[in-house]
């Protein structure tokens, strides 16, 4: 069992959704449907999740424990890695560094081009009208650019 952060999901209170998050994402990193993730699938999962790629180190971590070649990275097996990490992170400090990384000129807001990028390096499958609509949604004053206050909004109705 994987347990190299202690289990704060359990009493976590929303749980079932945190769950159920992580499940969603594993479906979507699964892009072979072989109902187990590949080293690349894990990386789109900790993205996903998190907002940052696992360092080498903790894929060697996690590959030491599951044999993710022969498939032991199951759905299962993801929540159970996953579920503490999420419960762990600081949603807050989670969306200051997602809005960091797309705001590329520092000016503190994000343009269309910039969030279409990330969405494009971060989610692959997400088309470029859908990256469109989130976009136009967060921009709740309609000046083409995203706020970190928009952008906060807008990730915290989505969680």
């Amino acid at each position: 069992m994987l347990r190299s952060i202690p289990n704060r999901l359990e009493s976590h209170p929303m749980k079932p959704r945190i769950v159920a998050n992580i499940r969603e994402i594993f479906r979507r990193a699964d892009v072979e449907k072989r109902g187990s993730l590949t080293v690349h699938g894990l990386k789109v999962g900790f993205v996903g999740l998190l907002g940052f790629e696992p360092s080498n180190f903790e894929i060697d971590q996690i590959s030491h424990k599951l044999n993710i070649e022969r498939g032991e990275l199951n759905e299962d097996a993801f929540v159970e890695l996953m579920g503490p990490k999420v419960a762990a992170s600081d949603v807050d400090e989670m969306i200051r560094a997602m809005f960091i990384a797309m705001d590329v000129d520092g000016c503190g807001f994000i343009t269309l081009h910039a969030f279409k990028r990330a969405v494009a390096l971060a989610a692959p499958h997400v088309t470029a009208a859908v990256a469109e609509d989130f976009f136009a949604e967060a921009d709740g004053d309609r000046d083409a650019r995203v706020a970190y206050r928009e952008f906060c909004s807008l990730v915290k109705r989505a969680i």
